[in-house]
Protein backbone atom coordinates (compact mmCIF):
# COMPACT_ATOMS: atom_id res chain seq x y z
CA UNK A 1 0.00 0.00 0.00
CA UNK A 2 0.95 3.58 -0.58
CA UNK A 3 1.60 5.11 2.84
CA UNK A 4 2.99 8.43 1.14
CA UNK A 5 -0.39 10.26 1.84
CA UNK A 6 -0.53 12.63 4.47
CA UNK A 7 -3.66 14.79 3.45
CA UNK A 8 -6.99 13.61 3.09
CA UNK A 9 -9.65 15.23 2.32
CA UNK A 10 -13.39 14.43 4.28
CA UNK A 11 -14.81 13.14 1.00
CA UNK A 12 -12.04 10.51 0.84
CA UNK A 13 -14.01 8.87 3.73
CA UNK A 14 -17.67 7.65 3.91
CA UNK A 15 -19.54 6.11 6.73
CA UNK A 16 -23.26 4.65 6.74
CA UNK A 17 -24.82 5.56 10.08
CA UNK A 18 -23.14 9.07 10.17
CA UNK A 19 -21.75 11.79 8.77
CA UNK A 20 -19.55 15.45 8.62
CA UNK A 21 -15.89 15.65 9.46
CA UNK A 22 -13.29 18.30 7.84
CA UNK A 23 -10.14 17.22 6.03
CA UNK A 24 -7.69 15.36 7.58
CA UNK A 25 -3.69 16.08 7.61
CA UNK A 26 -1.92 13.18 8.74
CA UNK A 27 1.39 12.77 10.21
CA UNK A 28 3.49 9.73 11.79
CA UNK A 29 5.51 9.86 14.69
CA UNK A 30 8.75 9.46 12.98
CA UNK A 31 9.60 11.32 9.67
CA UNK A 32 11.50 8.66 7.70
CA UNK A 33 7.89 6.40 8.17
CA UNK A 34 6.26 6.27 4.92
CA UNK A 35 6.60 4.75 1.20
CA UNK A 36 5.07 1.68 0.01
CA UNK A 37 4.53 -1.41 2.01
CA UNK A 38 2.82 -3.96 3.35
CA UNK A 39 -0.28 -3.78 5.86
CA UNK A 40 2.12 -6.27 8.32
CA UNK A 41 5.05 -3.95 8.31
CA UNK A 42 2.77 -0.72 8.66
CA UNK A 43 1.81 -2.37 11.80
CA UNK A 44 5.38 -3.38 13.26
CA UNK A 45 6.14 0.10 12.53
CA UNK A 46 3.01 1.65 13.66
CA UNK A 47 2.68 4.15 10.66
CA UNK A 48 -0.06 6.36 10.51
CA UNK A 49 -0.13 7.57 7.41
CA UNK A 50 -0.94 3.95 6.06
CA UNK A 51 -3.85 3.39 8.78
CA UNK A 52 -5.20 6.14 7.29
CA UNK A 53 -5.31 5.02 3.71
CA UNK A 54 -7.09 1.53 4.79
CA UNK A 55 -9.33 3.64 6.64
CA UNK A 56 -10.61 5.04 3.15
CA UNK A 57 -11.28 1.67 1.95
CA UNK A 58 -14.36 0.69 4.55
CA UNK A 59 -17.06 1.96 6.09
CA UNK A 60 -16.20 3.91 9.50
CA UNK A 61 -19.80 2.62 10.54
CA UNK A 62 -18.02 -0.70 10.63
CA UNK A 63 -14.80 -0.02 12.32
CA UNK A 64 -16.88 1.65 15.38
CA UNK A 65 -19.15 -1.57 15.18
CA UNK A 66 -16.31 -3.73 14.96
CA UNK A 67 -14.52 -2.08 17.87
CA UNK A 68 -17.63 -1.99 20.75
CA UNK A 69 -18.36 -5.99 19.76
CA UNK A 70 -14.68 -6.06 21.35
CA UNK A 71 -16.43 -3.89 24.19
CA UNK A 72 -13.95 -0.87 23.58
CA UNK A 73 -16.23 2.01 24.89
CA UNK A 74 -15.62 5.44 25.98
CA UNK A 75 -14.19 6.22 29.42
CA UNK A 76 -16.23 9.32 29.69
CA UNK A 77 -19.07 8.91 27.76
CA UNK A 78 -20.70 11.87 29.33
CA UNK A 79 -17.98 14.53 28.85
CA UNK A 80 -16.86 12.94 25.36
CA UNK A 81 -18.82 10.67 24.07
CA UNK A 82 -18.21 7.95 21.44
CA UNK A 83 -17.03 9.48 17.79
CA UNK A 84 -17.50 8.09 14.54
CA UNK A 85 -15.18 10.59 12.04
CA UNK A 86 -11.93 9.20 10.09
CA UNK A 87 -9.48 10.31 12.77
CA UNK A 88 -10.78 7.45 15.09
CA UNK A 89 -8.95 5.15 13.65
CA UNK A 90 -5.32 6.55 15.01
CA UNK A 91 -7.41 6.67 18.32
CA UNK A 92 -9.17 9.74 19.05
CA UNK A 93 -11.42 8.61 21.29
CA UNK A 94 -10.90 8.69 24.97
CA UNK A 95 -10.45 4.68 26.08
CA UNK A 96 -9.46 3.28 29.43
CA UNK A 97 -6.47 1.38 29.83
CA UNK A 98 -8.67 -1.32 30.95
CA UNK A 99 -10.38 -1.27 28.33
CA UNK A 100 -7.59 -1.40 25.59
CA UNK A 101 -6.70 -4.63 27.56
CA UNK A 102 -9.80 -6.47 27.39
CA UNK A 103 -9.83 -5.56 23.71
CA UNK A 104 -6.46 -7.07 22.96
CA UNK A 105 -7.04 -9.98 25.26
CA UNK A 106 -9.77 -10.71 22.90
CA UNK A 107 -6.92 -11.20 19.87
CA UNK A 108 -5.27 -13.02 21.92
CA UNK A 109 -8.06 -15.95 22.82
CA UNK A 110 -9.43 -16.79 19.35
CA UNK A 111 -11.99 -13.61 19.24
CA UNK A 112 -13.63 -14.07 22.22
CA UNK A 113 -13.89 -11.44 24.47
CA UNK A 114 -14.37 -11.39 28.29
CA UNK A 115 -16.02 -8.45 30.42
CA UNK A 116 -12.90 -7.67 33.15
CA UNK A 117 -13.62 -8.66 37.23
CA UNK A 118 -11.24 -6.88 39.76
CA UNK A 119 -12.24 -8.93 42.44
CA UNK A 120 -11.62 -13.04 41.84
CA UNK A 121 -12.05 -13.96 45.42
CA UNK A 122 -13.41 -12.50 49.02
CA UNK A 123 -12.50 -14.62 52.00
CA UNK A 124 -14.34 -13.88 55.37
CA UNK A 125 -12.23 -13.97 58.48
CA UNK A 126 -13.75 -17.10 59.12
CA UNK A 127 -12.22 -18.65 56.43
CA UNK A 128 -15.22 -19.47 53.67
CA UNK A 129 -15.61 -17.91 50.81
CA UNK A 130 -18.31 -15.17 48.84
CA UNK A 131 -19.34 -15.10 45.97
CA UNK A 132 -17.80 -12.42 43.72
CA UNK A 133 -18.87 -11.11 39.88
CA UNK A 134 -18.79 -13.53 37.46
CA UNK A 135 -16.99 -12.82 33.99
CA UNK A 136 -19.06 -13.18 30.81
CA UNK A 137 -17.65 -14.55 27.28
CA UNK A 138 -18.91 -13.71 23.81
CA UNK A 139 -17.41 -14.19 20.47
CA UNK A 140 -16.64 -10.49 20.12
CA UNK A 141 -15.21 -11.28 16.29
CA UNK A 142 -14.81 -14.09 14.57
CA UNK A 143 -11.86 -16.26 15.11
CA UNK A 144 -9.81 -16.24 11.95
CA UNK A 145 -9.98 -12.51 12.16
CA UNK A 146 -8.30 -12.35 15.82
CA UNK A 147 -5.76 -14.88 14.77
CA UNK A 148 -4.62 -12.83 11.82
CA UNK A 149 -4.53 -9.71 14.16
CA UNK A 150 -2.65 -11.67 16.36
CA UNK A 151 0.01 -12.98 13.86
CA UNK A 152 0.23 -9.10 12.86
CA UNK A 153 0.26 -7.52 16.18
CA UNK A 154 3.55 -10.64 17.33
CA UNK A 155 5.63 -9.02 14.70
CA UNK A 156 5.60 -5.22 17.44
CA UNK A 157 7.71 -6.85 19.24
CA UNK A 158 9.63 -8.87 17.16
CA UNK A 159 11.22 -6.12 14.90
CA UNK A 160 8.23 -3.06 14.85
CA UNK A 161 8.49 -0.06 17.55
CA UNK A 162 7.99 -1.95 21.02
CA UNK A 163 11.12 -4.27 20.30
CA UNK A 164 12.85 -2.76 23.38
CA UNK A 165 10.13 -3.91 25.70
CA UNK A 166 9.96 -7.25 24.51
CA UNK A 167 11.43 -9.55 27.85
CA UNK A 168 12.93 -11.85 25.59
CA UNK A 169 12.04 -14.60 27.61
CA UNK A 170 10.45 -17.19 24.82
CA UNK A 171 7.12 -16.37 25.54
CA UNK A 172 4.72 -15.33 22.35
CA UNK A 173 3.52 -12.22 22.64
CA UNK A 174 1.46 -9.81 20.54
CA UNK A 175 1.42 -5.86 21.35
CA UNK A 176 0.25 -2.29 19.53
CA UNK A 177 2.37 1.08 21.04
CA UNK A 178 0.46 4.67 20.41
CA UNK A 179 1.85 7.75 20.48
CA UNK A 180 -0.49 11.08 20.33
CA UNK A 181 0.58 14.34 19.30
CA UNK A 182 3.78 15.88 20.67
CA UNK A 183 3.63 12.49 22.47
CA UNK A 184 1.50 13.74 25.85
CA UNK A 185 0.21 10.14 25.85
CA UNK A 186 1.56 7.61 25.37
CA UNK A 187 0.70 3.81 25.31
CA UNK A 188 1.86 -0.31 24.73
CA UNK A 189 -1.08 -2.78 25.03
CA UNK A 190 0.09 -6.37 25.08
CA UNK A 191 -1.04 -9.82 25.46
CA UNK A 192 -0.41 -13.26 26.11
CA UNK A 193 -2.08 -16.49 25.68
CA UNK A 194 -2.76 -15.71 29.77
CA UNK A 195 -2.89 -12.04 30.16
CA UNK A 196 -3.34 -8.84 28.87
CA UNK A 197 -2.14 -5.84 29.89
CA UNK A 198 -2.38 -1.72 29.27
CA UNK A 199 0.76 0.52 29.48
CA UNK A 200 -0.54 4.36 29.78
CA UNK A 201 2.07 7.33 30.41
CA UNK A 202 0.79 10.78 30.18
CA UNK A 203 0.67 13.82 32.39
CA UNK A 204 -2.81 15.64 32.07
CA UNK A 205 -1.70 18.42 33.33
CA UNK A 206 0.69 19.11 31.27
CA UNK A 207 5.06 19.75 31.89
CA UNK A 208 5.73 23.30 29.84
CA UNK A 209 5.77 26.83 31.46
CA UNK A 210 2.50 29.06 31.30
CA UNK A 211 0.38 25.66 31.45
CA UNK A 212 1.36 24.36 28.26
CA UNK A 213 2.78 21.47 27.41
CA UNK A 214 6.17 20.50 26.37
CA UNK A 215 6.33 17.95 23.58
CA UNK A 216 7.61 14.70 25.08
CA UNK A 217 9.76 13.93 22.40
CA UNK A 218 12.53 16.20 23.75
CA UNK A 219 11.85 15.71 27.90
CA UNK A 220 14.22 13.09 28.75
CA UNK A 221 14.25 10.85 31.66
CA UNK A 222 16.70 8.56 33.71
CA UNK A 223 16.23 5.85 36.14
CA UNK A 224 17.06 6.77 39.84
CA UNK A 225 19.68 9.44 38.23
CA UNK A 226 21.97 6.53 36.67
CA UNK A 227 21.98 5.21 33.03
CA UNK A 228 21.06 6.06 29.72
CA UNK A 229 18.47 9.40 29.09
CA UNK A 230 15.29 8.08 28.00
CA UNK A 231 12.99 10.11 25.77
CA UNK A 232 9.51 10.80 26.63
CA UNK A 233 8.02 8.91 24.31
CA UNK A 234 9.91 5.92 25.10
CA UNK A 235 9.82 5.53 29.12
CA UNK A 236 6.75 2.72 28.52
CA UNK A 237 9.03 0.49 27.08
CA UNK A 238 11.04 0.57 30.07
CA UNK A 239 7.79 0.61 32.55
CA UNK A 240 6.30 -2.21 30.96
CA UNK A 241 9.31 -4.64 30.11
CA UNK A 242 9.99 -5.74 33.76
CA UNK A 243 6.22 -5.99 34.52
CA UNK A 244 5.99 -8.29 31.47
CA UNK A 245 8.78 -10.28 32.34
CA UNK A 246 7.81 -10.69 35.90
CA UNK A 247 4.25 -11.97 34.37
CA UNK A 248 5.45 -14.12 31.83
CA UNK A 249 7.32 -15.83 34.87
CA UNK A 250 4.14 -16.54 36.73
CA UNK A 251 1.91 -17.58 34.06
CA UNK A 252 3.82 -18.09 30.50
CA UNK A 253 2.03 -18.49 27.74
CA UNK A 254 1.24 -20.68 24.73
CA UNK A 255 1.71 -19.85 20.80
CA UNK A 256 -1.11 -18.01 19.39
CA UNK A 257 -3.57 -19.98 16.71
CA UNK A 258 -2.16 -20.30 13.39
CA UNK A 259 -4.13 -18.30 11.14
CA UNK A 260 -5.61 -18.96 7.90
CA UNK A 261 -3.45 -18.44 4.67
CA UNK A 262 -5.77 -17.08 2.64
CA UNK A 263 -5.95 -13.47 4.83
CA UNK A 264 -1.74 -12.95 5.36
CA UNK A 265 -1.26 -13.68 1.30
CA UNK A 266 -2.63 -11.64 -1.66
CA UNK A 267 -5.25 -12.71 -4.00
CA UNK A 268 -4.37 -15.12 -6.90
CA UNK A 269 -6.99 -15.70 -9.37
CA UNK A 270 -7.63 -18.85 -10.46
CA UNK A 271 -5.86 -19.78 -14.01
CA UNK A 272 -8.18 -19.91 -16.74
CA UNK A 273 -10.24 -22.98 -18.16
CA UNK A 274 -9.33 -25.18 -20.37
CA UNK A 275 -10.30 -25.13 -23.75
CA UNK A 276 -13.27 -27.67 -24.79
CA UNK A 277 -12.67 -30.61 -26.37
CA UNK A 278 -14.52 -31.29 -29.22
CA UNK A 279 -15.73 -34.04 -30.91
CA UNK A 280 -14.65 -35.05 -34.67
CA UNK A 281 -17.73 -34.79 -36.74
CA UNK A 282 -16.23 -37.26 -39.35
CA UNK A 283 -15.72 -39.79 -36.66
CA UNK A 284 -19.10 -39.99 -35.57
CA UNK A 285 -20.29 -40.70 -38.77
CA UNK A 286 -17.59 -43.24 -39.69
CA UNK A 287 -18.50 -46.36 -41.03
CA UNK A 288 -17.65 -50.41 -40.16
CA UNK A 289 -16.91 -51.39 -36.80
CA UNK A 290 -13.86 -50.05 -36.36
CA UNK A 291 -14.91 -46.63 -36.10
CA UNK A 292 -17.50 -46.30 -34.06
CA UNK A 293 -15.11 -47.86 -31.54
CA UNK A 294 -12.82 -45.38 -32.14
CA UNK A 295 -15.33 -42.47 -31.68
CA UNK A 296 -16.69 -44.06 -28.50
CA UNK A 297 -13.69 -44.18 -27.06
CA UNK A 298 -12.71 -41.11 -27.84
CA UNK A 299 -16.18 -39.50 -26.76
CA UNK A 300 -15.53 -41.08 -23.43
CA UNK A 301 -12.16 -40.05 -22.88
CA UNK A 302 -12.55 -36.45 -23.71
CA UNK A 303 -15.94 -36.15 -21.46
CA UNK A 304 -13.52 -37.63 -18.60
CA UNK A 305 -10.81 -35.28 -19.17
CA UNK A 306 -13.71 -32.45 -19.44
CA UNK A 307 -15.58 -32.89 -16.37
CA UNK A 308 -12.36 -33.47 -14.57
CA UNK A 309 -11.38 -30.09 -15.86
CA UNK A 310 -14.44 -28.50 -14.35
CA UNK A 311 -14.41 -30.08 -11.17
CA UNK A 312 -10.64 -28.72 -10.30
CA UNK A 313 -11.47 -25.28 -11.63
CA UNK A 314 -14.56 -24.58 -9.51
CA UNK A 315 -12.40 -25.98 -6.29
CA UNK A 316 -9.22 -23.44 -7.55
CA UNK A 317 -12.73 -20.65 -8.25
CA UNK A 318 -13.59 -21.58 -4.73
CA UNK A 319 -10.67 -21.39 -2.88
CA UNK A 320 -9.09 -18.11 -4.27
CA UNK A 321 -12.89 -16.51 -3.85
CA UNK A 322 -12.59 -17.57 -0.30
CA UNK A 323 -9.26 -16.09 -0.02
CA UNK A 324 -10.07 -12.86 -1.30
CA UNK A 325 -13.09 -12.28 0.60
CA UNK A 326 -11.36 -13.43 3.82
CA UNK A 327 -8.16 -10.50 3.00
CA UNK A 328 -10.78 -8.01 2.46
CA UNK A 329 -12.15 -8.80 5.98
CA UNK A 330 -8.66 -8.56 7.12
Amino acid sequence: MNANNHYFPASAFHASCTSGWANWPVANDESTEGGYMSVLNATAMSVNSAFAQMGTEVDLCSISKIAKSLLVHSASPHSNPWMIQPSMILGTNYISPLTMATAYAAFANKGVVCTPVAITKVTTPEGSNLDVPKTTCTQGIPAKIANAVAYALQRVMQYGTAVSANPGDGVPILSKTGTTDYAHENWLVTSTTKVSTATWIGNVQGVGPNGTQADMHYVYFQYKNSGPLIQGNNVKFFVAKPVLRAINSKFGGAPFATPEHSLLYPYVPPPPPAPKKTQNPGGDKGGGGGDDKSGSSSGGSSGGDHGGGNDHGGGNGGGDNGGNGGGDGH
